[in-house]
């Protein structure tokens, strides 16, 4: 099974919580939704991690 990996080093920097922040954000705010839902494999523990710490629920 091939997997997905960046050409360059880009993990661990913060780039995600920022973006999924930003996007959480404009969601409620601009565009009122009321729900946002979010998937990552339960392997990728700092995805996990990251949804977790952002409020997302199992």
């Amino acid at each position: 099974m091939q997997t997905n990996r960046c050409s360059i080093k880009v993990t661990k920097n913060g780039f995600a919580c920022e973006a999924v922040s930003e996007v959480v954000y404009h969601s409620f705010e601009d565009k009122a939704f009321t729900k946002l839902i979010a998937e990552a494999q339960s392997a990728n523990t700092s995805s996990c991690a990251l949804l977790k710490r952002l409020g997302f629920m199992k």
